[in-house]
């Protein structure tokens, strides 16, 4: 190669740098942005596609960025708020390491209201799957939800079984539908 075009190569790489990636991010900022801001009538307005993820983004922007706020800000919002966030957080969390690292985690404030929230838009399936699996972390921890019980939760093989058809079932799996859906019945409580 000759020097002129490593020269070139390299005026072109960063160019890219300088001027495509950052505008490329900015417009993702200001989606994100333009979400945090969400207004109940744009509900309608919004495709499928991105509905889920802008409700989700409004939500987010509720919370403040250490999640410190999450538990109580979350439960004072109307029951389809909560119902929304709960659902998809302890998805999330059930995906990532199962109901066992759900109980650990803080996320395990939300498994009631993830369990109604399931039963709210239709996904008896899951809601069932979510309400075996709440009804043994009741029952193992009774009375004391200390860090060093909580551990042992890993152990129950119950909760992995539980996992499992959770991950396959069919609610969850068509769970964006049910999202969808229940976010359209309800777009009165989404968005300010």
């Amino acid at each position: 190669m000759s020097k002129i075009t490593i020269y070139l190569l390299f005026v072109l790489v960063a160019l890219v740098l300088v001027v495509i990636v950052p505008s490329f991010f900015g417009e993702d900022d200001n989606k994100k942005k333009k979400f945090s801001q969400l207004k109940s009538k744009d509900i309608d307005l919004l495709p499928d596609e991105v509905l889920e993820s802008a409700v989700c983004q409004w939500l987010f922007a509720k919370i403040d960025s250490k999640g410190t706020t999450e538990v109580p800000i979350i439960m004072a919002l109307p029951k389809p708020c909560t119902y929304f966030y709960s659902v998809y957080v302890v998805t999330e969390e059930i995906f990532n390491g199962g109901f066992s690292q759900m109980y650990i985690n803080n996320t395990r404030f939300f498994s009631r209201s993830a369990m109604e929230g399931f039963y709210s838009m239709g996904a008896n399936d899951a809601c069932q799957i979510m309400e075996k699996a709440n009804k043994i972390y009741q029952e193992y921890i009774k009375d004391d939800d200390s860090i060093i019980r909580l551990a042992g939760i890993c152990e129950i093989k119950e909760l992995e079984e539980l996992t499992t058809q959770f991950t396959q079932c069919e609610d969850i799996k068509n769970l964006s539908q049910f999202i969808i859906k229940y976010i359209r019945d309800n777009k009165d409580f989404f968005g300010d």
